[in-house]
């Protein structure tokens, strides 16, 4: 039989633990502001943008290209990671197309990359690598951004600088990119602003997302299905 004493350490030392989940609760949902997008942590990011730009340079229907319409986003799509894709810049596009149940979806916001072959004059510095030398020029090309954008369903994502990321070292596609005088494929790494969203339910959903600096607008209507 518990003494009255010992009643109230358990209830005080239950009470603290009900409060420090709480607490743990409330960091967790500090850390992601936006819970409609996976977080920006460790290599996944920049490793899925390596991809998205061999997939972009190498594999992207070309109605991607066109101004806005259609496309078929499942061309060229492996796995449960699907890639939508940017512009080159200019006006604004709107683009439709399906996607099945259980998709991931990445994509930027603002990126570019930044290729090399060795007979190229400029190359790496005596102290460091190719890897560093590549992700270094890339996130030259791309400084800090403040006025990036992006919504899911009509609901603004918050604090979108914290998904950047610099991918590792990659080899471009030689479908876009010549290949290099010793016939190799360019290397590359590319810096910027992307987005990883957990499949979307059945049903349509509009996303919407870009950056003025990059003349970047670009709306996606999608149906799951």
């Amino acid at each position: 039989m518990f003494t009255n004493q010992l009643k109230k350490a358990i209830a005080a030392i239950v009470a603290l633990t009900f409060l420090a989940g709480l607490s743990n609760l409330s960091a967790q949902a500090a850390a992601n502001a936006n819970p409609r997008v996976i977080p920006n942590g460790g290599a996944k990011y920049g490793d899925l943008s390596a991809k998205w730009w061999q997939w972009a340079l190498g594999y992207m229907p070309a109605a991607y290209l066109a101004p806005s319409g259609p496309v078929d986003i499942s061309a060229n799509q492996l796995g449960n990671v699907w890639f939508l894709a940017g512009t080159a810049g200019g006006a604004a596009v709107s683009r439709s197309g399906n996607v099945p149940t259980g998709r991931q979806l990445f994509f930027p916001m603002a990126n570019a990359a930044w290729t090399y072959c060795p007979e190229e004059l400029i190359g790496p510095a005596p102290d460091e690598s190719l890897e560093e030398f590549l992700q270094r020029k890339a996130n030259d090309q791309i400084p800090p951004l403040t006025d990036l954008f992006a919504s899911i369903d009509g609901m603004p994502l918050s604090n979108l600088t914290v998904y950047r990321a610099v991918s590792p070292l990659f080899s471009m596609p030689t479908a876009v990119v010549a290949a290099c005088l010793s016939g190799e494929r360019p290397s590359a790494a590319s810096a910027g602003y992307w987005l990883l969203l957990p499949p979307l339910q059945p049903g349509q959903h509009v996303l919407h997302f870009g950056t003025p600096d990059r003349q970047q607008d670009i709306t996606y209507t999608l149906t799951v299905r």
